[in-house]
This record gives structure tokens, C-alpha cells and sequence, in this order.
């Protein structure tokens, strides 16, 4: 179904993002982050969990990103938006999981080796999944995951919004912390 994926600017910016969550800074707690454990399930999305750990990863990327009326004005829509945002990634998955979208672990390599080579002189990759709880193997499975939610992308690049739209409304989406 698909031909030799070829390296581009979008894979490189994944790259770099993944890397960016790894090495953030320390944030502000809002209400609903107060009250819900780290590894605590905060949907299901056809019956995957989607934990806060993962959520919070979200949350960052969104501060870097600079959401400004999300990230100066109330932490919960952040948290809310954070949510949204795992619950269409993993839509993504499922449906790239369905239509048997496969990477390579070569593939996988190569976004890994962009992620150390960007890495700071005096940060090792390691040294950075320490700092962040974070393991190799759960990075390793991130880049997978973004690179077939780039290829599902790639096959609906016309149409992405409908794409998700019927996700959404097809799938089983059950929100665990009360927006």
C-alpha cells in the first residue's frame, strides 16, 4: 500500500517535538491536575486507556507551542485540550493500526538519531530520558507511532478534518475526568 517513505521536513519537526517534550520545564498545576494521579486513566478511546502521564506530555508540547489563550489564562482548558489532543492520536493509531500502516525499526532509527543529534553538547539522550521518567523504549514507540500517524495523514491529505470527524463519531470515546 505504501512505497518507500521518503525523509522530510514534517518527520524532522516530529523529531524535534518528541525531543522537546523530553527536556521541558516544570509547569503549573491547575484544578483538575491537582486531583488525578500521574499514571491515572483519564479516558478510553475504544477501550484504551489514555493515562495523565501521557496528557501532560500534551500540555508541554502546547506551552512550547505557545497556545497563549490556553496557556496564560486557565489551565484546565489546557488539560481539556490536552485530552482532545490524545484522544485523536490515538483515533489516528487505531484507524493506521486497521489499514495495516507499518514503519520500519530503520525508519525509527533515523528519527532517533535526529532526536540526539539536536540534543544539547552537554545532554546525552539518555541523560534526558532520566531527567523526564522517560524510557527509550517509549520514545522508540512514540516516533513509531508518529510516523504512522503521519503516513494515515499522507493517504487523507485532503480530507483530514473529515477523517477525524468520523472517527470520533464512530468510536467508543468515554472522558473519565470531568471538563
Amino acid at each position: 500500500m505504501f512505497k518507500y517513505f521518503k525523509f522530510n521536513n514534517s518527520i524532522f519537526i516530529i523529531s524535534i517535538a518528541v525531543l522537546l517534550i523530553l527536556i521541558l520545564a516544570p509547569f503549573n498545576k491547575g484544578k483538575m491536575e491537582e486531583q488525578v494521579e500521574i499514571d491515572a486513566v483519564v479516558a478510553t478511546v475504544n477501550g484504551e486507556n489514555i493515562i495523565y502521564k501521557d496528557v501532560i506530555k500534551v500540555k508541554n508540547s502546547m506551552r512550547l507551542k505557545k497556545y497563549n489563550d490556553l496557556t496564560n489564562n486557565n489551565e484546565d482548558k489546557l488539560t481539556e485540550a490536552a485530552i482532545e489532543q490524545r484522544i485523536i492520536h490515538r483515533l489516528l493509531i487505531q484507524e493506521a493500526q486497521r489499514l495495516n500502516i507499518e514503519v520500519s525499526d530503520e525508519e525509527v532509527a533515523i528519527q532517533l538519531q535526529l532526536i540526539k543529534e539536536v540534543l544539547p553538547s552537554d545532554l546525552t539522550l539518555e541523560e534526558s530520558l532520566i531527567l523526564q521518567n522517560y524510557t527509550e523504549d517509549a520514545l522508540l514507540a512514540e516516533i513509531k507511532e508518529q510516523l504512522m500517524i503521519e503516513r494515515l495523514l499522507l493517504e487523507y491529505s485532503n480530507n483530514r478534518e473529515e477523517l477525524i470527524n468520523t472517527l470520533k463519531s464512530d468510536a467508543d470515546i468515554n472522558t473519565l475526568i470531568k471538563e
